[in-house]
């Protein structure tokens, strides 16, 4: 009698140890169909809805305000400084009072002359890939292979600077 129930007391305790084992393959399976689902489906939804990037067009229109004609030579100050981001040429663009009157051999080489002006400059220092698409005139042929971001973009980011650096240097 005692061994009957030894033995009915093993097969109930591999019954529930075999049930157990389902349990575990279950939750793993549910762990791999949820994984899944957030990858494919709620982050990129989320990613859509929240947090999308704005036209450039948004940036532009709110600098309405600013005279388009004023040159950055123009300013009061003589610290004027914006800084922009030309990610095909990996050239940083510092648009100052001084670089566009005194530096000639910069100002020639990056055409500073087409973004003289102090709307210009504050947009291309504004155009932050968080919230703006990059910037790209497509209209001026000299011009249509630069892509700006804002300066600080890069200079935030000492990983894109290393990125830059081994990539230049082989």
């Amino acid at each position: 009698m005692l061994i009957q129930d030894q033995e009915e007391l093993g097969q109930i305790r591999e019954e529930f140890l075999r049930k157990q084992g389902y349990k575990w393959y279950f939750l793993f399976m549910m762990c791999c169909f949820v994984g899944i689902l957030l990858y494919t489906a709620i982050v990129p939804g989320f990613n859509y809805v929240f947090v999308k990037s704005q036209p450039n067009k948004v940036l532009m229109d709110a600098l309405d305000f600013l005279p388009g004609d004023m040159k950055l030579e123009d300013a009061i100050t003589d610290d004027f400084m914006t800084l922009a981001w030309n990610l095909n040429a990996r050239d940083p663009y510092v648009l100052t009072k001084k670089t566009i009157t005194t530096d000639e051999e910069t100002a020639k080489e990056q055409d500073l002359a087409t973004y003289d002006s102090l709307k210009m400059a504050a947009f291309l220092s504004a155009v932050n890939p968080e919230y703006f698409l990059p910037y790209q005139d497509l209209e001026d042929k000299k011009n249509s292979a630069k892509v700006f971001i804002s300066g600080n973009a890069v200079a935030e980011s000492p990983a894109m600077w290393a990125y830059l650096f081994a990539t230049e240097e082989g």
